[in-house]
């Protein structure tokens, strides 16, 4: 029997009709660029290889030919697609399908691929949950990996026209080498040629059962070694890359900002292809101290395309201080063994960033280390190294992977990771007071004879329901404290009068008069991705 390969929208079957509007896409649509290299890169450092070297991921603009992966079948569901709908009724679903069919009448279309090394490939479960699957990550069996929502495969879709992309991998099985090659579409319910409506979401390969391809892979998406023999690993090939003149420098962006500690550990080398602008190519242990310049514009030539925003300038803060000794090590119960860096001067953001073992940043905006009123200019840089505590951190990231959130726990798990979030954030807070604490009482304030007037607030106990302490010698609200507001009495008094020859438009001494955890403005983090 003669394999029918090409392009299959299965049929609804009287299910569920779908959309323009997939959630999984639209998680990325405020910053796609940044949340396809967070996301990629993080599933590239979860499925490492060879831990003693680094992992290398690629970012590639090709010309791929479309003829080679059913152009016309793909031409045709998009055709489809626009006929159910109407420019009025749907001026959303038409933009996008009129860009897609714009970019499938060509021949040869811009495509983005991202292909890693020294990463063991995609097989079994993993494979299927990374195509086939929504809801499921695809690597619920790596250690200490960083993504556990299943929804970061959607970020390279967010950065296609064609709303299109092809995976390939590579892997070792039974003592043999395998390919994998699967191509998916993710455009609306439409009719098929018998007048059957189809599912919104396509595959490119084996017709029969939708399955992919295992030989006969077009070279364009394959990574092949020296030797002609390919590379274990990834790749995902975005089709009809919407691709920008500062694509380059806002990929580099959020790889520097988001695994600044990878690449200075060596954990991570990335190569983005050049531009006009510069010549730097791979960012690694050597180069990212020219990245940071480049990015920053600081760099000889000149560059148009530099960071206007702080993050690149925090994360060579940190990454700065990440050469230092730690200030402080701790080993928590549940988190294992967690490392802390504090440096003091003018001019550092007050923050404090949270890096996972595989070496991404995951906040600088932790709740109860957002606020450091009365406290010195500093940075700090806390890295968790254990896998076991790792695994907890993994199952409270949210869906962005840019917080911590106990609630995101099991039922019976909650307790235990508020506990432990609540000792380290307590720890992180007392040893930054050590170095870049105000001086005893220095966060209290007295307030004026208006305080009378004014409700008092007082912070509820973090995470416990009553009776829990908040660490030695704290004033401050410590981790996901409520505030509770009660009113004070108001003592019978006279009007307070102005003398007479006060200017009652004379600005006050400018002296913070708010405490700690109220409505003050908290600096801006990262976090990611992409």
């Amino acid at each position: 029997m003669t394999r029918q390969i090409g392009w299959l929208f299965p049929p609804t079957n009287g299910g569920i009709s779908t959309g323009i509007n997939d959630p999984g896409m639209a998680h990325f649509t405020g910053q796609p660029l940044a949340s396809l290299a967070r996301e990629t890169i993080q599933n590239s450092l979860d499925a490492c290889l060879d831990q003693e070297q680094p992992v290398h991921v690629s970012f590639e603009l090709l010309d791929c030919d479309l003829d080679q992966v059913g152009r016309s079948e793909l031409a045709t569901a998009i055709e489809s697609c626009r006929s159910t709908i109407t420019e009025h009724q749907h001026a959303m679903e038409a933009a996008a399908l009129r860009e897609a069919a714009k970019f499938v009448e060509a021949k040869q279309v811009p495509c983005l691929r991202i292909s890693d090394r020294n990463t063991t490939g995609l097989f079994g479960e993993n494979w299927r949950a990374l195509v086939k699957m929504q809801g499921f990550s695809h690597k619920p069996d790596m250690e200490g990996a960083g993504g556990s929502h299943g929804i970061g495969k959607y970020a390279p879709f967010a950065v296609s026209n064609l709303r299109t992309v092809f995976y390939w991998t590579c892997f070792i099985e039974n003592g043999q080498e395998r390919e994998k090659f699967q191509g998916k579409s993710v455009l609306i319910s439409h009719s098929d040629a018998d007048g059957n409506e189809t599912q919104g979401t396509g595959f490119f390969g084996l017709k029969e059962g939708c399955l992919e391809l295992t030989d006969g892979i077009p070279n364009e998406f394959r990574v092949i070694e020296k030797d002609q023999r390919p590379a274990r690993g990834t790749s995902v090939t975005v089709m009809g890359f919407q691709e920008t003149g500062d694509w380059r420098s806002r990929i580099a962006e959020s790889v520097i900002e988001n695994f600044f500690y990878a690449i200075g550990t060596e954990r991570l080398n990335v190569i983005v292809e050049p531009d006009k602008y510069t010549d730097l190519m791979e960012m690694d242990r050597t180069s990212i101290d020219k990245w940071f310049e480049y990015l920053q514009g600081s760099d000889s030539s000149e560059n148009p395309q530099a960071s206007t925003g702080n993050s690149v300038k925090d994360a060579q803060i940190f990454w700065e201080l990440s050469k230092e000794e730690p200030a402080a090590e701790k080993q928590d119960v549940d988190l294992g063994h967690c490392r802390l860096w504090i440096s003091t001067a003018e001019g550092l953001p007050r923050k404090v960033a949270f890096v996972r073992r595989t070496g991404m940043l995951v906040t600088t905006q932790q709740a109860g280390l957002i606020r450091f009123h009365g406290f010195r200019d500093f940075a700090a840089l806390c890295v968790f190294e254990d896998p076991e505590g790792n695994e907890l951190l993994r199952r409270m990231e949210n869906p962005r992977h840019d917080q911590f959130e106990p609630n995101r726990l099991p039922r019976d798990d909650r307790d235990r990771g508020r506990r432990a979030l609540k000792r380290i954030t307590d720890w992180v807070r007392g040893e930054i007071r050590k170095q870049a604490g105000p001086p005893e009482g220095g966060e209290k304030t007295v307030l004026s004879e208006l305080a009378v007037y004014l409700p008092d607030y007082q912070p509820e106990e973090p995470f416990e329901e009553s009776g829990d302490y908040r660490g030695e010698g704290h004033s401050e609200p410590g981790f996901g404290a409520k505030v509770k507001i009660s009113l004070k009495p108001v003592r019978k008094q006279g009007t307070p009068k102005l003398p007479k020859d006060s200017d009652a438009d004379s600005e006050g001494d400018g002296n913070d008069t708010g405490a700690e955890g109220g409505a003050g403005t908290g600096e801006g983090g990262s976090g990611g991705g992409g």
